[in-house]
């Protein structure tokens, strides 16, 4: 798909990614930029809504979002209209018809990242308490790896973290994780987040 101004939907993510980036890492961070660019990403696809973008920038799309995401729960400067503008990106995803440009794994992850910003602008912003358990419990959101050997995972928390490319060695636990996800199952592990294991599966 070509856009008007003849920039491919692919190019033009590229862009608002390269452009984020570069937003973000700004010293200091410039709010009113960095929301100015996510008004005109969220105009763009309110637009486009019905292209369909491959799996690559797909996936640059999302980590945009993301990254608007960790950015805006990390708070700062003009904290509120910041994050206010982030749900807003958020919740326009959440909208679009899937599998064009956002796959519905990525929705699911997006979901979490909605709850995390509405959950922070209710207040909610206690901080865990450092003397508890060190395992966490993580949703998996991608499974790589070869069929009937060793995995990796990437894994988000509650907050919308993620913690990427995990490595799980054991062959059965590998297959009982690969099983549960391709089945379209939400699967929680157990994991020290400071080691970079996981434990094993949640206990409901």
């Amino acid at each position: 798909i070509v856009c008007a101004s003849g920039m491919s939907s692919a190019d033009r993510v590229e862009k608002y990614h390269a452009d984020g980036a570069a937003l973000l890492g700004g010293k200091p961070l410039r709010v009113d930029k960095v929301c100015a660019d996510i008004r005109s990403l969220r105009k763009w696809l309110q637009k486009h809504q019905d292209d369909t973008l491959a799996a690559g920038p797909q996936g640059k799309l999302l980590e945009l979002a993301q990254a608007y995401h960790k950015a805006a729960v990390a708070g700062g400067a003009d904290e509120e209209s910041f994050r206010d503008e982030v749900l807003g990106l958020v919740e326009d995803l959440l909208k679009l018809p899937e599998g064009k440009l956002i796959s519905g794994k990525a929705k699911r992850t997006a979901i979490k990242w909605m709850e995390a910003l509405r959950g922070k602008a209710c207040g909610d912003d206690a901080a865990p308490d450092a003397e508890g358990d060190a395992l966490e419990v993580m949703t998996v959101i991608d499974v790589a790896g070869e069929e009937g050997g060793p995995i990796s995972l990437d894994l988000m928390d509650d907050d919308g973290e993620t913690l990427e490319n995990v490595g799980i060695a054991d062959a059965e636990l590998s297959e009982r994780i690969r099983s549960c996800f391709d089945a379209g199952e939400e699967v929680k592990m157990e994991v020290d987040r400071k080691a970079r294991q996981v434990r094993g599966f949640a206990k409901a």
